[in-house]
């Protein structure tokens, strides 16, 4: 797992706590953007809440997933159409693990979330 913070939450506690947490290897990046980040990651999916870092990772042909609440106002007044472009854990975690384990069905879901 490879951890961006958000240039304004630098001193989150976030990374420290899953650290603790998950018991797999977790590292911090610190490329100076997301568009830089997912160009040397280049990770399966690309996980956040409302980041602008999930409309980066769909250009980039990697699935994104939102932590937000999908039926909250905000995600409802937002510009960029999240809830028709990433999927949302863990309303769609059937979805996403069935992506993450049937790398056939990578460039259809992309696809999909383009339309």
């Amino acid at each position: 797992i490879v951890v961006k913070m958000h240039a304004s939450n630098k001193d989150s506690k976030i990374f420290s706590l899953l650290k603790k947490s998950i018991n797999t290897k977790i590292e911090l990046n610190d490329d100076a953007s997301v568009a830089d980040a997912l160009k040397n990651v280049k990770p399966y999916l690309c996980i956040g809440w409302t980041s602008t870092g999930l409309c980066e990772s769909l250009n980039m042909n990697i699935i994104p997933v939102s932590l937000s609440d999908k039926n909250s106002e905000y995600v409802d007044q937002m510009v960029y159409r999240i809830k028709n472009r990433s999927f949302f854990w863990p309303e769609d975690k059937t979805l996403i693990l069935d992506i993450a384990l049937n790398k056939h069905k990578y460039k259809s879901t992309l696809d999909s979330l383009r339309m």
